[in-house]
């Protein structure tokens, strides 16, 4: 995604993006809280991870929910776009009057923060069009964005293409749910950290104990109790010259956490969340979304045959011009680095991607394929969690609820 211009308005002259609170900013300057706001800030905005909506509902409740906060940070979100896929500066129904808005889950995602002059700009001009879509990639692993690939780009196509891909593999996606308790060692730390342990010689040890052991063996208590007072100084003033565990803090923060719901992705952590019931609704999001619904921006595709195998030099075979590339290609120290020479004779060509028209998959229908991971947005996966109520929303740091000039 390129960078956007937004804005975030506030009656506070000392608003500083930061991790611990989420942020409502737009790039369109009418919003009235926008336009009347004491002071407006001004920033750029580039997602790496947006997760993208169409349910203005959804982008309003997150400020009193923050386990659903969690969820989309712990999924890899970086941000929530309320906006159409065809043009992000636009509201998700793409009426003239609905206003894009987004909410910024890694302040990292901004740059050059600072307050603006007024008069602001009025509504922005088109900051990004996806103008190919919808259309869909098959999966059957949890994924929030697409990477570069070795080869020569992601294919998109037909919900039926991409559903025909999923069956032809064989392979159900593997999401599970799993409950994660503290264990003893994590409560009994954390009862002293918070000065609950036991009293006297044998407690004051065996707090300093609990930190500088890694496993510290059943009835140690016990044993301590029944030392002389000198030897257990002794044992203080060895233990204490320790340093920590290394996963003491580690070990405070479990027990803090209590009990929660780890959701898996195969082997790889998706998110946690406080109850099975939010991780069952978790789970059924997750697999509907396995067909990745998606927009491109590709304006001007290279129109293929269905290669099939789509190696380098069949596809460089293909490209107008493509033989003066040759050579340089085959001098590429990997097929990776080859398929980036084609990348890069298919756009010296003309062409932001490649098009073809499929004779396997929903045969007849078209696919695209991309040439830059910055050409594709996905939909997230719909979200249907429980919910705490919703409430009222704002551009500025507190709840103050928008009104829109229409």
């Amino acid at each position: 995604m390129r960078s956007i211009t937004v804005y975030h308005g506030s009656s506070r002259p000392d608003v500083v993006p930061n991790h611990e609170k989420i942020l409502y900013v737009t790039p369109d300057t009418r919003y009235n809280y926008i336009q009347h706001s004491e002071y407006t800030y001004r920033a750029s905005f580039k997602s790496q991870t947006p997760y993208l909506t169409d349910n203005q509902s959804f982008v309003e409740a997150l400020r009193s929910n923050p386990e659903r906060i969690q969820v989309l940070r712990d999924m890899g979100y970086d941000a929530v776009l309320y906006s159409s896929p065809n043009d992000l500066s636009s509201g998700a129904s793409g009426w003239g009057n609905d206003m894009a808005q987004y909410v910024v889950l890694n302040p990292d995602i901004l740059s050059d923060w600072t307050l603006s002059e007024k008069p602001l700009p009025d509504k922005p001009g088109k900051t990004a069009f996806f103008c190919v879509g919808p259309v869909f990639h098959a999966t059957t692993n949890h994924f929030v964005s697409f990477d570069d690939t070795d080869e020569i780009g992601h294919h998109f196509g037909s919900l039926r293409a991409a559903r025909d891909r999923i069956s032809q593999t064989k392979r159900v996606a593997n999401i599970r749910a799993e409950t994660i308790s503290p264990g003893q060692l994590d409560n009994d730390r954390l009862m002293y950290e918070e000065g609950k342990g036991k009293d006297g010689p044998a407690g004051y040890v065996m707090g300093i104990l609990l930190k500088k052991l890694s496993n510290p063996k059943p009835g140690i208590y016990s044993e301590l109790l029944k030392l002389p007072e000198s030897e257990l100084q002794e044992i203080a003033i060895e233990y204490s010259a320790k340093d920590d565990v290394p996963d003491y803090q580690a070990s405070l923060k479990r027990a803090r956490k209590g009990e929660y719901i780890a959701v898996y992705s195969d082997n790889d952590l998706i998110a946690e969340v406080p109850s099975m019931r939010y991780a069952s609704a978790l789970k059924k999001n997750l697999l509907s979304a396995m067909t990745k619904e998606s927009y491109l921006a590709i304006e001007n595709p290279l129109h293929l045959p269905d290669l099939g195998v789509w190696s380098p030099a069949m596809i460089m075979r293909q490209v107008p011009g493509g033989n003066a590339h040759m050579e340089r290609m085959y001098a590429a120290d990997s097929e990776a680095g080859m398929f980036e020479v084609v990348r890069d004779a298919i756009e010296q060509a003309g062409f932001d991607g490649i098009s073809y028209t499929n004779e396997v998959e929903d045969k007849g229908s078209l696919s695209y394929i991309p040439l830059r991971k910055e050409q594709i947005i996905t939909i997230g996966p719909k979200l249907s969690l429980p919910d705490a109520p919703s409430p009222s929303v704002s551009m500025d740091s507190h709840a103050t609820k928008i009104k829109r000039r229409v």
